[in-house]
């Protein structure tokens, strides 16, 4: 009975760190929209870069939505006052898609849910030793790959826990650890 009620609660608990991202895409006060409502070169542009998306949602981003798409410093967007930007999330192939794109249609930033996939081998080898003595380990095989096209940075994000406490580790394709949250 212990062990159920153990395995119910890690499930419910990772179900919400998946539901953080989505605060990230969505969330912050970001206006759903209809497809007729969003530009037609965002649309058009989601069509042409993925023609195969299906259950296609559209959401005018604020200024505060669209800062929470950086990851580092480096990473260029500003939450300024004139911003009209809007972000898409659709599911292709059992894979969820995240994208932020100006009203321009130009692609910002993406960010795809990767299941049963295997990370580089860089990336693993460096979760493995940052682990290694501090007892954290991956939560499962899904983990998201963002892609800032602005700067031509990738990312790979994970979840890995330690008991209960649960981390979110950012890092470069190369194995460099950019952020622990």
């Amino acid at each position: 009975m212990k062990k159920s009620l153990l395995i119910l609660i890690a499930s419910v608990s990772s179900l919400g760190i998946f539901a953080q991202d989505d605060v990230v895409i969505k969330g912050s006060g970001a206006t759903p929209v209809t497809e007729q409502m969003a530009p037609k070169k965002v649309v058009d542009s989601l069509h042409q870069r993925f023609p195969d998306a299906k259950s296609v949602q559209y959401f005018k981003a604020n200024p505060a939505n669209v800062k929470k798409w950086n990851i580092t410093h480096d990473d260029n967007l500003q939450a300024g006052e004139n911003i009209d930007h809007y972000t898409i999330s659709f599911k292709r192939d059992d894979m969820q898609y995240y994208g932020l794109y100006d009203a321009n249609g130009k692609l910002l930033v993406s960010r795809l849910e990767q299941k049963d996939a295997e990370l580089p081998e860089a990336v693993k080898a460096s979760l493995k030793k940052a682990g290694e003595g501090k007892g954290y380990t991956l939560v499962d095989k899904t983990y998201y790959k963002t892609s800032n096209y602005g700067n031509n940075k990738e990312y790979y994000e994970v979840t890995a826990t330690n008991g209960t406490k649960k981390k979110k580790v950012i890092v470069a394709p190369d194995g460099t650890i950019v952020k622990v949250k």
